[in-house]
């Protein structure tokens, strides 16, 4: 079982996720110690819902305070381009951090020098500095115990990605940059995006028109990846889904390949099951979220976390910022134009 026994872990979260919080630490054997919240005037609130000490400012936290791990559930305003330096003095001090949502949440701010993700190019690394997404499917059991089996259907025709989260366990920011990290690994950069978004229950400003950022993205978002030789992906994707599903299903030319969290399974093309692998573990959405998000976070937050691959924040930003700009303006977009737009195409 994952563990962070004997860490100090700081958790900076939301009210509505402060359960999810509490019982993830729980079940990694490691109540916080410290715990803040980007909601104004729910940092004490949400220290005590914890049983951690309260903390007022994030920054000062990655700065100075006395943790291992800074678990950023939920940023709020975190992330503009002046708090490049507050990670970067935490990854000095040594201190792992962990965010649930993309640290920068767009493209655009992700190619500005402060941040130096991709060092001017899609192909460049991302800074050592920059706080580990989690979770992420790439880096779940299942998936990385899947890689013989995907490889025994030839080469990847379709990809379908599936995550569906609730209020208390997630964001659509989160699950739209999982889900364009995982088709980047297995299709690479589409050709173009056709995406639609609706808000669901989220209370946004304008129902038909995405917002350009990851950061505190809520709502319902469905997207279709194009590649130029005839390849497809698609993204079913919405943080008011109803509890906690990440489902990634492989078509290639020797079968297909479904990975989820409980596991996962190889069809022939004729239908056969020829691998089947389930794991233990809780049925209901409060266990599985939490056996997942834990699993990842003791991972991300450990050396044998899931590193960038070259280009592989910017990259997985690009197809973000892409399906946000498809849903507003009601067509399909390439990836080129945001290349162009931050000037590294």
């Amino acid at each position: 079982m994952a563990s962070l026994k004997g860490k100090r872990v700081a958790v900076w979260v939301d009210p509505a996720r402060a359960e999810l919080a509490r019982r993830v630490l729980a079940w990694l054997d490691a109540p916080a110690s410290v715990a803040g919240s980007p909601a104004r005037g729910q940092s004490r609130a949400v220290a005590a819902a914890l049983g951690a000490e309260p903390a007022d400012d994030l920054r000062r936290v990655l700065v100075e305070g006395e943790v291992d791990v800074v678990w950023v559930v939920d940023a709020g305003e975190f992330g503009e381009p002046g708090d490049a330096s507050s990670l970067s003095a935490a990854h000095a001090r040594g201190v792992k951090v962990v965010t649930r949502e993309s640290i920068p949440g767009s493209a655009l701010d992700a190619a500005s020098s402060a941040w130096g993700v991709g060092g001017g190019s899609v192909d460049g690394p991302s800074p050592a500095w920059r706080p580990r997404v989690s979770p992420l499917i790439r880096s779940g059991r299942s998936y990385r115990e899947a890689g013989e089996v995907l490889s025994e259907i030839g080469a990847v025709r379709a990809v379908c990605v599936e995550a569906l989260s609730s209020a208390w366990n997630g964001t659509l920011g989160g699950l739209l940059y999982d889900a364009a990290d995982v088709v980047r690994a297995l299709l690479g950069e589409p050709e173009s995006v056709h995406a639609a978004y609706g808000p669901g229950n989220a209370p946004v400003a304008s129902p038909s028109v995405a917002p350009g950022s990851l950061r505190g993205l809520e709502g319902d978002l469905f997207a279709t990846l194009r590649y130029a030789d005839g390849r497809v992906g698609s993204m079913v994707l919405s943080g008011r889904g109803g509890g906690w599903r990440r489902r990634v299903t492989v078509l290639g030319e020797r079968g297909r390949v479904t990975v989820s969290g409980a596991g996962f399974e190889r069809h022939t093309p004729e239908g056969e099951r020829a691998d089947s692998t389930r794991y233990r573990g809780p049925k209901d959405a409060w266990g599985e979220a939490v056996r997942e998000v834990g699993e990842s976070l003791a991972r991300a937050s450990g050396s044998a976390g899931l590193g960038d691959s070259p280009g592989g924040a910017l990259g997985a930003l690009t197809i973000c910022q892409t399906a946000l700009l498809s849903a507003k303006t009601g067509q399909a977009e390439s990836p080129a134009t945001i290349r162009r737009m931050i000037e590294v195409g």
